[in-house]
């Protein structure tokens, strides 16, 4: 199957099976709750904490029901897989979330603390100005902990851009290197039944890519990532709709329909490049 191909059966692949897309919309709505919490104004740490809590373990289910499509669209099932073994989704769903912190925070750290020593002489005030200027624009670094992969991976980037704006280009272009390696980790992880250490086998994970062939990936990767921008461009302008109607049920809808069927696209889509020859 090539490139065209596997876009054309992912985009096809969640109106399979329509109650799983509400499923996982209501899980999605809830991880989201606290953003939405956020931007309503409760700073409160009496109703951000437990809304962090219960955002990050519905956050994880996400991740797990993402990872639970990967595992069976390599095992050429077709169709969505069903919401059960609720236990191993949440399991799967945290070994997604430690791969993403290896492979996406903790290189942005590394890269923070060069900058810091590099360009700053450790000028550690450069953090205080950042922070402010985070407060100032509204985000929350909390919210990547209970987000899940896809909005994570966008939440770090603006986090991190807003702390080094003058550096930007520099995150951006490691970034797009980054990203690509991580989620074929992550789908040599399904491969190999969710064992966490296959994640981190860098070698065989490059091997894997050049069996598909880096050209592949780019072009996987490009019309991916276009995809990825319509969506993103269609969710804020339905949101910016609705900031003049009734916000929080525009962001209810968006997490019932839209939000769902790009997770299930993009776990989709992902395996089918995995298992291309």
């Amino acid at each position: 199957m090539d490139i065209s191909g596997i876009i054309k059966d992912s985009l096809r692949y969640p109106f399979t099976d329509w109650k799983n897309i509400l499923i996982l919309g209501i899980i999605v709505w809830v991880s989201s709750i606290i953003g939405n919490a956020i931007s309503l104004g409760y700073t409160s740490n009496y109703v951000l904490f437990p809304l962090i809590c219960v955002g990050f373990i519905t956050g994880l289910f996400v991740n797990g029901y993402m990872f639970k499509i990967i595992k069976t669209s390599l095992n050429e099932e077709n169709k969505p897989p069903e919401f059960n073994a609720w236990t191993n989704m949440l399991i799967d769903g945290m070994k997604v979330f430690l791969v993403s912190i290896v492979y996406l925070v903790v290189p942005i750290l590394i890269i923070i603390l060069l900058i810091l020593l590099l360009f700053t002489g450790f000028d550690l005030s450069i953090l205080g100005m950042a922070y402010t200027s985070l407060e100032s624009t509204g985000i929350n670094p909390a919210v990547y902990l209970v987000s899940e992969t896809l909005p994570g991976i966008e939440n770090i980037i603006v986090i991190t851009l807003n702390l080094f704006q003058e550096y930007s280009i520099i995150f951006i272009c490691i970034l797009l290197l980054i990203i690509p390696i991580f989620l074929v980790a992550i789908a040599h992880m399904a491969y190999y039944e969710g064992e966490l250490r296959s994640a981190f086998r860098i070698k065989e994970i490059i091997e894997e890519i050049s069996d598909i062939g880096w050209i592949n990936l780019i072009k996987w990767y490009i019309v991916t990532g276009i995809i990825f921008l319509i969506f993103m461009f269609v969710s804020n302008i339905i949101a910016f709709i609705g900031s003049f109607l009734n916000f929080i049920l525009i962001s209810t809808i968006l997490s019932l329909t839209l939000i769902p069927y790009f997770y299930m696209f993009y776990a989709r889509t992902l395996a089918l490049f995995y298992m291309m020859e």
